[in-house]
Order: structure tokens, then sequence, then C-alpha cells
């Protein structure tokens, strides 16, 4: 996390990205907490975009039909 923030604060600096820019794309493997990783660099002009593990459920349905 500490390289994204690098990388984001020296394109700032450099005057790579201006205040009106849209927010800099990151993209990760699945091997990365997308969520963590965006809570922690909110503060930052980026957006995050990270494949998830095939095990990680954001909303499980309960199903329609009765098991009985």
């Amino acid at each position: 996390m500490a390289q994204v923030r690098r990388m984001v604060e020296d394109l700032i600096h450099r005057g790579r990205w201006q205040a009106d820019d849209r927010g800099l794309l990151n993209v990760f493997d699945a091997g990365y907490d997308a969520p963590h990783m965006a809570r922690q660099l909110e503060i930052l002009p980026v957006e995050i975009l990270s494949r998830l593990h095939t095990e990680r459920v954001m909303r499980k349905e309960e199903a329609w039909w009765s098991a009985s």
C-alpha cells in the first residue's frame, strides 16, 4: 500500500494529475484486499479495481425454494 500511496503522491507532485482529472485507476490481482485498500487510500484521488477470490462472497441470497 505504501508503494501505491507514494506513486500517487509523486504523480500529483509532478503535475501529472490535476484536481479536475478523474481518479487514478489502480488494478490489482485477487491477492489484494480491495475494500481495505480503498479505505486506506480514500483521501487520495484513486479508483481501485481488483479481482476477487472465488471463495469470497459479497452477498448470499437465501434460496427461494423450501428445503422440506
